[in-house]
Parts: structure tokens; C-alpha cells; sequence
């Protein structure tokens, strides 16, 4: 198969294998919550800082707060996957300009972002009384607009779209 590539504003085109191209795409690094290692087998964790830590599963309280909290991975690319998620999560929610809807004024609108996969588009709606558990609120319209377009990349991330 033919690729261009580009490099320093310069193109040429190579020839790649589909199995280079395979390496090339990005991995499937979602989970399942309820997954638990054998004992003696390896789980991965990031500490508060987001450091990465390898541990091995004893069946003990270190194992089982890991598991409690959600901080229990089965691989180093899923707990690198959860931590970019969690980074996005917290630009999203520091961008957002409605930081606490009052949930009891019934004419204040709390905009939200969502996917809507069957139109394949980020798509904003509000609502006055019905508390959503989304990511972020927005005080208007034209705010949840804008966080659609400054930060579509990362609200794709969150919501595990691949693009």
C-alpha cells in the first residue's frame, strides 16, 4: 500500500505493510469494571499525582481499596487511556461557565453536552429541574457552543469516540 509522508513541509510517498499500518492504529484500551486478576497476577494503578504503579494481586486491602476506588487496570495502556480521560474530564470542567446550577430555580437553564450517536455529532440541550450527571454545565447556549468547538477533542475523548 501507498502512504505519503510528511516531514519538515516535505512529502514523499513509501510503501507500508497493512501490518505496519495495524501498529500504527490505536488500541482498544477500554475495560471491564468488574475485571479482577488472579491471584499472583499484575494489575496497574496511577497514584494521585498520576504516576503509574504496577502491583501484584494478593487478595489484601491495598488490592481491594484499588478496586473499590476504580483505580484498577489490567494493563499499562488502559490505566494511560484513564488518566487521559481524567485530564479531559478536568479541562472540560474547569472551562465549563457554570460551575453550580441551582437545581431549585426553575428558570435558570443548565446547558449540557452530549453525544448524539445517530447523527455522530456533539450536540447541547438544557434543562432547568432534572439534575444530569454530565461533565460540565453551561450558563448559555452560545457558552456550550463554544466548548464544542474549543474542546470537541476532548469531550470525543470522554465520551470514547474514535474519530
Amino acid at each position: 500500500m501507498k502512504a505519503t509522508l510528511k516531514y519538515n513541509d516535505q512529502e514523499i510517498e513509501v510503501d507500508i505493510s497493512e501490518e505496519e499500518i495495524e501498529k500504527l492504529r490505536v488500541k482498544e484500551t477500554i475495560y471491564d469494571v468488574d475485571w479482577q486478576p488472579g491471584h499472583g497476577q499484575q494489575y496497574w494503578t496511577a497514584s494521585s499525582y498520576g504516576y503509574i504503579h504496577a502491583h501484584t494481586f494478593e487478595n489484601d486491602s491495598t488490592d481491594y481499596l484499588a478496586y473499590e476506588l476504580g483505580n484498577f487496570y489490567p494493563t499499562r495502556e488502559a490505566i494511560q487511556h484513564a488518566l487521559e480521560v481524567k485530564k479531559a474530564e478536568m479541562r472540560i470542567k474547569r472551562a465549563a461557565t457554570l460551575k453550580n446550577p441551582d437545581w431549585g430555580d426553575g428558570e435558570q437553564r443548565k446547558y449540557i453536552i452530549y453525544y448524539d450517536y445517530q447523527r455522530d455529532i456533539l450536540y447541547t440541550i438544557y434543562d432547568f429541574y432534572v439534575s444530569n450527571k454530565a461533565i460540565a454545565y453551561y450558563a448559555t447556549l452560545q457558552d456550550a457552543e463554544k466548548a464544542i468547538k474549543e474542546q470537541e477533542e476532548d469531550y470525543l475523548l470522554v465520551f470514547g469516540i474514535k474519530k
